[in-house]
């Protein structure tokens, strides 16, 4: 049984300048990025940057996903498939 991709270059070229820009958005969500040995901070601090640094990843991912047309019934298919 072989099945046909209906491919749309620009389709998916829009889908792809769309995911940017919501990642543009998502890393403008931190206005004054330093580097974290230029700021004082405590101990724990490093775990709440890694913290926040992973979420805005997550979040940047999933959105790319979703502009390429990853959605939560497919998602919730290729988690029980795993």
């Amino acid at each position: 049984m072989s099945s046909k991709v209906n491919f749309n270059h620009i389709s998916f070229q829009r889908k792809v300048n769309d995911a940017l820009t919501a990642v543009e958005r998502t890393l403008e969500l931190e206005r004054s990025p330093r580097l974290a040995e230029e700021v004082d901070h405590t101990y724990g601090a490093k775990y709440e940057l890694v913290d926040i640094t992973t979420n805005a990843a997550i979040i940047a991912f999933m959105t790319c996903l979703e502009k390429l047309g990853l959605n939560g019934l497919i998602l919730g298919s290729i988690v029980e498939g795993a």
